[in-house]
């Protein structure tokens, strides 16, 4: 079964990640509305146009509280998302956090690809990693009793 209109998520996706040939950009924009995640809030540069589009949809086993959430960053040329998996010391992981009453993440968000591990002049020694074009972080979830 796929997420409808009778369950509302907010989703807050830590854009500190994203960036464009260095590690100061941050801008998005959202498709989330269309799949009934409400509003995510206000962020530089979200306008129609930006470099990058947020899509969402969920999954819930037939019959059970369980499924999966799958959160999907498309991004044009050059512009790219640090991982969920980022070591400490060098730039700031994206965060996922899914905000409702009516469901919980049960596990860590997990990339539908390895990101590309480059060397950066700024924060030496730590591997950065980077997503480039499409990825799709996917992570269980449970739905509320009721």
């Amino acid at each position: 079964m796929f997420g409808g209109s009778h369950m509302w998520f907010a989703i807050r996706l830590s854009l500190i990640g994203l960036v464009c040939c260095s590690w100061f950009g941050t801008v998005a924009s959202t498709s989330a509305q269309e799949f009934g995640f409400g509003d995510l809030g206000s962020f530089p540069g979200a306008d129609a146009g930006e470099p990058v589009e947020f899509s969402a949809e969920f999954k819930i086993n037939e019959g059970k509280r369980d499924g999966v959430l799958q959160l999907s960053a498309t991004l044009a040329d050059p512009w790219y998302i640090y991982s969920v998996t980022q070591p400490p010391g060098g730039p700031l992981k994206t965060r996922i956090d899914l905000k409702s009453a009516d469901a919980k993440v049960t596990g860590p968000f997990q990339s539908d690809k390895a990101p590309k591990i480059v060397k950066s002049e700024v924060f030496k020694g730590i591997p950065i990693e980077e997503h480039f074009e499409k990825v799709t972080w996917s992570a269980p979830i449970e739905l509320a009793e009721g």
